[in-house]
């Protein structure tokens, strides 16, 4: 199924931070601080802890994104 011009945007297009949007994205990367200062010093060092800390970024990016770009392309509220 193709997808819209308007979704693509959407999907990829910039997103700035509004009075509403920028305190829950702060809020997100607070979150993201606190448990990966805690895992840094529960997790022994190696393979599995490197991947836990990317899934961790990996999990902010997508909340930010959906803090900024609701499914109907209008930032969360």
């Amino acid at each position: 199924m193709p997808i819209s011009l308007q979704e693509i945007i959407r999907r990829v297009g910039f997103h700035p931070a509004n009075d509403v949007t920028a305190p829950q994205h702060e809020s997100i990367r607070a979150d993201i601080i606190n448990l990966m200062t805690h895992w840094d010093t529960l997790l022994p060092d190696g393979r599995e802890k490197s991947l836990a800390f990317t899934d961790l970024q990996n999990a902010a990016q997508w909340a930010n994104t959906a803090i900024a770009c609701g499914p109907d392309g209008t930032p969360a509220e």
